[in-house]
């Protein structure tokens, strides 16, 4: 006599309740991951209008095609920066004064690039 698997209603459900559980942790997961990539892009964002702050502030003008950098403690120094993640990165923000070339005017363009440990790098972080 050959002995047969035989699936049981109570083996069938624990498979079930495993797969559901091993969905749902991969999908939290990547939620995760998500939100917590753009708490940095909304942390750059915050970083680029301080620094536009931080020139007002100190009276500072930029002659055409000029560049600056600000860094990220120059910026908390002045108290212009109450993001939690200052403290666990490092960073700064390049402010130059460009043409636009449709209009042909000068602007000031920021572009921030941060550290955050291990977590998250912007990229070019190390080009400045």
């Amino acid at each position: 006599m050959k002995d047969r698997f035989v699936l049981t209603r109570g083996m069938l459900l624990l498979i079930i309740i495993v797969l559901i559980i091993i969905i749902g942790s991969i999908i939290g997961i990547s939620i995760s991951k998500s939100n917590s990539v753009e708490r940095y892009k909304e942390f750059e964002e915050e970083l680029e209008s301080n620094a536009e702050n931080y020139l007002n502030i100190k009276n500072l003008e930029l002659e055409e095609g000029e560049e600056r950098k600000v860094t990220l403690s120059s910026l908390k120094k002045q108290g212009l920066v109450t993001n939690k993640l200052a403290e666990k990165c490092t960073g700064y923000v390049i402010i130059s004064n460009e043409i636009n070339i449709e209009n042909d005017q000068y602007e000031l363009i920021y572009n921030s690039y941060i550290k955050c440990k291990n977590k998250y790098t912007t990229n070019n972080y190390s080009q400045y």
